[in-house]
């Protein structure tokens, strides 16, 4: 089982990659060139990033929601910002079009799974890279709807 984890930035800042196979490795990168060498030399059977992978005509996407009503903060992906980072990893994901890749939410994954990692670039890749795994477990839950868009969680007890 091969997992790439991204916890994607803007272009302007540092974005963590985690590989989780036989071992864990976290890389610090900037450049979609990076991101997508490390993808092709690893062919992984998943990969997670932590960004929105659609963008909705207004508010919030049904998987905002979703999380706002499990007690979990999100960002509106409409925001300046959000929104940047948004376009960012859409054009990264048609770039990876040969991959599966799904959008996931390591601030969701460390309070469903009650984890006490330190945020950082290289734990939040960590745990996208964990969620991946978990998805190919079938230890996940897909919220919001394929027409807008969907982050996958772990499930939980």
């Amino acid at each position: 089982m091969k997992v790439i984890g991204i916890d994607l930035a803007t272009e302007k800042g540092k974005t963590g990659l985690c590989v989780l196979n036989k071992k864990t490795r976290t890389y610090i990168l900037k450049t979609d060139k990076e991101i997508i060498e490390i993808i092709r030399t690893i062919k992984p059977d998943i990969i997670t990033i932590d960004s929105p992978l659609s963008l909705p005509k207004k508010g919030l996407r049904k998987a905002e929601k979703d999380l706002l009503k499990l007690s979990i903060k999100v960002f509106p992906p409409l925001m300046p910002s959000m929104k940047k980072l948004a376009q960012r990893a859409i054009k990264l994901k048609r770039q990876l079009k040969n991959y599966k890749v799904i959008e996931v939410y390591p601030h969701a994954a460390r309070k469903i799974l009650k984890t006490k990692t330190k945020k950082s670039h290289r734990n939040d890749a960590k745990l996208c890279a964990l969620v991946g795994k978990l998805y190919l477990e079938k230890k996940t839950k897909a919220i919001g709807n394929r027409k807008e868009g969907q982050i996958i969680i772990p499930k939980w007890k």
